[in-house]
């Protein structure tokens, strides 16, 4: 700005002299004459190059922030998710999506890695591999995701890609859990009902089943109900089942649903 300003000035000033000099200054001072003009292409100078100083400032500016996004791992976690859902103009495409995931996941960021294993556990963009899966969710789980423990414990619940162990499915289902995972506190419930990898305790279940469900969990919603139509660690209550049902039901819950159907064909009999 201030180079702009002296070049105004100068441009006045030019200005001024051509009118006085020209009565007074001899006309073969060709020095004198000259003057003003090296003055004003001086000024011209200082304003391109401070302009070009500028223009490569804000060039590097923004080259460094761009390298620092696509370097950055959880913006490469969120270009992944952008390939993987089709979202914020991005087709939806699996193979890329791995690509970011990858790059997120190889840096530490537990996010990342999760996603990474949801991919190779379903094939999304790769080939399916169990194996892959699991060093990747536990990678995410030890870093304290809850996202990453409860698919952790799914696999060492169902025996995909590792031995059945539901002593290590109910660890990290209560890692998860307790961090406020709905999916978690649905599982860690249905364990304490059938007695998975911990003892029988249908109160415990009741409690975590009633914390999914708060939370929105449609399965826990259909489950507390069930415990309240059939009294498992709460005592009978048709209307309170009723309640849950009916809050499964709106999310879409199709055994839910289903339970509805039998409570109002019942009340026709």
């Amino acid at each position: 700005m201030n180079t702009e300003e002296n070049r105004n000035e100068e441009s006045f000033g030019t200005g001024d002299c051509v009118q006085q000099d020209f009565s007074s200054v001899n006309e073969n001072s060709e020095s004198d004459k000259c003057k003003p003009e090296r003055k004003s292409r001086t000024g011209q100078k200082a304003c391109i190059l401070s302009c070009l100083v500028c223009s490569l400032v804000f060039i590097l500016l923004i080259s460094s922030v761009v390298f620092y996004l696509y370097g950055n791992s959880a913006f490469q976690c969120f270009v992944g998710k952008c390939y993987f859902f089709g979202r914020f103009g991005a087709a939806q495409n699996y193979a890329k999506s791995v690509e970011w995931f990858k790059k997120s996941a190889e840096q530490g960021e537990a996010e990342g890695q999760n996603y990474l294993a949801c991919c190779y556990e379903y094939g999304c963009g790769v080939d399916k591999d169990y194996s892959e899966a699991l060093k990747w969710y536990r990678k995410s789980a030890e870093q304290g995701d809850s996202a990453g423990q409860n698919n952790l414990a799914y696999l060492y619940f169902t025996g995909c890609g590792v031995v059945r162990d539901y002593n290590e499915a109910v660890k990290w289902y209560r890692k998860a859990a307790e961090q406020g995972q709905v999916s978690a506190q649905n599982s860690l419930a249905c364990c304490y009902m059938g007695g998975y990898g911990v003892t029988k305790d249908h109160a415990e279940a009741v409690k975590w089943f009633r914390k999914s469900a708060e939370q929105g969990g449609a399965d826990a919603q259909y489950n507390l109900g069930r415990c309240y139509e059939d009294g498992y660690g709460v005592n009978k209550d048709h209307d309170e089942a009723l309640r849950w049902y009916k809050r499964a039901a709106e999310q879409g819950n199709k055994d839910a649903k289903e339970k509805l159907r039998q409570f109002a064909s019942k009340q026709d009999k």
